[in-house]
């Protein structure tokens, strides 16, 4: 996975696309812990979330983030879901094996386009504030508490 001088932007894109959706399952995955099997779509929704932010940063300037997530990952997520075969991205389990059968690129694929819609109506900043380390490294998350961060946040940023 090594680039090379000759390789088309393409699959430098490619590369840094599976090298950033992996390191962002490490970090959150890693130094976030879900409270139970239900909020383990976070895990996938981050990691197909951030990889578009991340190759945003790489290839600045060469490539728009938020339009390549919009034809690679939005839109298939949104006609996913309108087929009968599709799935609520939170689960009702309560095995690690049950949740992993529900893993899959509708989960991924939909629950990164939740974030990036929660990100639009909070705002960056606020996007940002409720996602930093230092306010879930080493906990449980509950998904109630990580929404109330959002919600803190913007009601700040609206002084309500």
């Amino acid at each position: 996975m090594l680039l090379r001088s000759n390789d088309v932007t393409e699959q430098k894109v490619k590369v840094a696309e599976a090298v950033s959706q992996e390191m962002t399952r490490q970090w959150f995955g890693d130094l976030v812990v879900n409270s139970d099997w239900n909020t383990l779509w976070l895990n996938e929704g981050f990691a197909n979330y951030m990889k578009y932010f991340v190759l945003e940063k790489i290839f600045e300037g060469d490539l728009d983030g938020h339009n390549y997530q919009t034809s690679e990952s939005f839109e298939p997520a949104l006609i996913d879901d309108s087929r009968s075969s599709s799935h609520p991205v939170t689960l009702n389990t309560e095995t690690p094996e049950k949740a992993q059968e529900f893993l899959d690129q509708v989960t991924a694929e939909k629950s990164g386009a939740l974030l990036r819609m929660i990100k639009e109506v909070v705002g960056e900043e606020v996007f940002r504030k409720g996602i930093q380390l230092k306010a879930w490294d080493g906990s449980r998350l509950k998904m109630a508490d990580f929404g109330e961060k959002w919600i803190l946040q913007w009601r700040r940023e609206l002084d309500v």
